[in-house]
């Protein structure tokens, strides 16, 4: 289930996301909300980063169901769903932002992209998150078992699906063939 002390942490370069947008899309979260200002290097920057930190349990439908019965399961990922649908439609409002869903499985860093201001490619990428953060558990544990593990895992939607886009190992090597990875 969600650990004890569960948040979303949103951080954002305040030079390229405003502080005052960040409190609308806080309000009414599901979770307390973790406010952080990061930093871009840029002095101009060309896309608009948003990190969406949550618990990976936040993720899956079934393990967040079971863990907390049926009925407390469904409230729980039905408001997180409603909050990240909000989100999505939030971020018509900025210049060119990429969202980055990041979650932590067993010791890596997984991040799904959401690229650009199209609420409906968002809403179905939000769809398939579910799936595609359970086939990243299976490719973390499983990778694991063979190889240094992953510290980093990064997904993007692609074609209509999530795409594993690479992963970087604890040794610091990175892979970067689909094939792998998929």
């Amino acid at each position: 289930g969600l650990p004890a002390g569960a948040r979303i942490e949103l951080a954002a370069d305040p030079r390229d996301v405003p502080d005052q947008w960040l409190d609308e899309v806080s309000e009414e979260a599901p979770l307390f909300v973790k406010k952080v200002r990061s930093s871009q290097n840029d002095a101009e920057s060309l896309k608009e980063l948003i990190h969406v930190g949550l618990p990976y349990a936040a993720l899956l439908w079934n393990p967040l169901v079971k863990s907390f019965g049926e009925q407390a399961g469904k409230d729980i990922y039905a408001a997180l769903h409603q909050w990240l649908e909000k989100l999505w439609k939030k971020s018509k409002e900025r210049r060119n932002p990429i969202l980055d869903i990041q979650a932590h499985h067993n010791g890596c860093t997984v991040s799904f992209l959401f690229r650009g201001r199209d609420v409906e490619q968002h809403y179905a990428a939000h769809g398939a998150l579910p799936a595609a953060a359970a086939q990243a558990a299976k490719l973390i544990d499983t990778f694991a078992q063979f190889n240094p593990k992953f510290i980093t895992l990064v997904y993007e939607f692609e074609q209509a699906r999530w795409i594993p886009s690479y992963g970087i190992l604890i040794d610091g090597r990175i892979v970067s063939d689909r094939g792998i990875l998929i």
